[in-house]
């Protein structure tokens, strides 16, 4: 990890040119590395490419493709490390719920970037967002997960206050674990979490309570 006294996160969005683009989201570090994330107009895919002030150069645009719909991209950097978390749906149709789960990538810079979706991270999930911890680089991950109504059949759509709040964390070996946040004994109904992990290492979420 490139060693910086402090982290500026910039958010701004425009268009591009080398995709039918959305939205810019952009991530800066006083190591002078600049992260673009990039989002296809019709939420099909997230590029990513890096600019170095230090060489005043781009490096080349690298598209990352899980499922048919990859929406809702939240970024965290550290350094020249980089992690982004998004939701990817097989069928494109946000109100079913067993074909989404939250794509992973993770990037070094000059290392380029690998991919997962990890198992741990139950199916159903969308909205996260993604901090690293700079006490131990550990990753802390905040999403809303929709199962089924009441009915225990139908889908719960996408207007809906039965989204429940999970919280997930990515050890420095590797390891996922994700806890549904509960209060005396029943689900936490929220809406847009936040993560952000403090200078000390403590982990917040700020969200919308039903």
């Amino acid at each position: 990890f490139a060693d910086a006294i402090d982290v500026d996160v910039e958010l701004d969005f425009q268009l591009r040119r080398d995709l039918p683009l959305k939205g810019l989201r952009r991530a800066r570090t006083l190591d002078r590395q600049v992260l673009d994330i990039l989002r296809d107009c019709r939420d099909l895919r997230i590029a990513v490419r890096n600019f170095d002030y230090a060489t005043a150069a781009w490096a080349p645009l690298q598209t990352l493709t899980a499922m048919s719909r990859n929406s809702q991209v939240s970024v965290a950097r550290l350094g020249g490390y980089a992690v982004l978390a998004w939701s990817s749906d097989a069928d494109a149709n946000a109100n079913t719920n067993a074909d989404r789960f939250i794509a992973i990538a993770e990037g070094v810079a000059g290392a380029g970037w690998s991919m997962s979706m990890p198992s741990q991270l139950q199916p159903g999930a969308d909205t996260p967002s993604v901090a690293i911890n700079p006490v131990d680089a550990t990753v802390e991950l905040a999403m809303t997960v929709r199962g089924k109504d009441a009915d225990g059949v139908t889908d719960t759509g996408v207007i809906t206050n039965r989204a429940a709040l999970v919280v997930a964390r990515r050890d420095s070996q590797g390891s996922w674990t994700a806890t549904a946040i509960t209060d005396g004994g029943s689900p936490v109904w929220a809406e847009l979490p936040r993560m952000a992990v403090s200078d000390n290492g403590v982990a917040l979420v700020l969200f919308r309570r039903f």
